[in-house]
C-alpha cells in the first residue's frame, strides 16, 4: 500500500516558488524566498519537503557546480549544460544521447533505463 501524504501549506509554498522563479534553484535560495512567505519556516522543513516532492516526482533534484543541489519542477529526465564561468544550468534536448543509449543496448547489451547527462563548457553568452 503507497503512503499517501497531505497537501501542506509549506509544499505549496516551495512549487509556487519554483514556478515563478523558475528552475535549478539552490535549497539557499528556496529557504530564503520561503521565509519571505512563512517567517516561522525552518531550514529543515524545507528539506524535508523537498525530499516528499521529488519522491512525489512533483519535482526533480540535480548536483549543480560545488556539489550544490538544485531544485526544479519535474519534467520528464532530461540532460543539462552547465557553464564552467557564470555557473549558468541550461536543460538540454538533445537526440543524440539517446541515440548513445541504443548503441550501449544493442541488440544484446544491458537495459538502460534512465541517463541524466550533465555538461560542462562555456556558455555562447561567455565566451
Amino acid at each position: 500500500m503507497e503512503k499517501r501524504t497531505r497537501k501542506s501549506p509549506q509544499r505549496e509554498l516551495i512549487l509556487k516558488i519554483l514556478e515563478k522563479n523558475g528552475s535549478h534553484m539552490p535549497v539557499d535560495e528556496i529557504f530564503k524566498l520561503s521565509r519571505k512567505a512563512m517567517p516561522k519556516i525552518s531550514l529543515g522543513t524545507v528539506y524535508r519537503n523537498l525530499g516528499t516532492l521529488e519522491a512525489q516526482k512533483a519535482i526533480s533534484s540535480m548536483q549543480g557546480p560545488e556539489n550544490i543541489t538544485f531544485f526544479e519542477l519535474y519534467s520528464e529526465p532530461h540532460h543539462h549544460f552547465i557553464c564552467e564561468a557564470c555557473a549558468e544550468i541550461t536543460n538540454l534536448d538533445t537526440p543524440g544521447v539517446n541515440m548513445c543509449v541504443k548503441c550501449i543496448e544493442g541488440e544484446e547489451g544491458p537495459k538502460v533505463n534512465q541517463v541524466l547527462t550533465t555538461i560542462y563548457g562555456v556558455c555562447t553568452k561567455c565566451q
